[in-house]
Parts: structure tokens; sequence; C-alpha cells
């Protein structure tokens, strides 16, 4: 695999969780990889977001996923 890409969501469901999706294209189809539900609305430090997207794409690599390029749609760091 050489690219993902990357969607998010935010405030579009009643908990206001952001719902956000690793996926791959396989035979002109994408394919969800790996979702990711996050809560940071009561978290008080600074740079919240980045650093659990960070380690959720560090688990996405240790799991073996190593694209060689990532596509972001909507992220907001």
């Amino acid at each position: 695999m050489t690219e993902v890409f990357i969607d998010s969501t935010f405030g579009t469901n009643k908990h206001g969780y952001e719902v956000h999706c690793v996926l791959a294209e396989y035979d002109l189809v994408l394919l969800p990889l790996s979702y990711l539900f996050l809560d940071t609305r009561r978290v008080k430090e600074d740079g919240k977001r980045g650093i659990r997207l960070t380690r959720w794409f560090a688990a996405l690599r240790g799991a073996g996923l190593n694209q060689r390029s990532a596509h972001g749609q909507g992220l907001r760091w």
C-alpha cells in the first residue's frame, strides 16, 4: 500500500465525539482500515487533539500500516 486517506467529522453526533477514519483504496473501492472516536472536550492540555491523533497513527504504523503518503480531509489539529 502506498497511500491512505484520512477523513474526519466534527460535531455531527449528539455526544460530541469527533470521528476519524483511515481508508485505503483497493480495486477502485475505499475500504476503512481504522476508526477513532475522540472526545477532547474536557481535556485541559495544549495540543490535546494532535497528541491523540499522533498516538493513533503510531499504533497503526506499529500494526503494519507503512504507507508512503497520507491525504487528509477535514483534519484540524
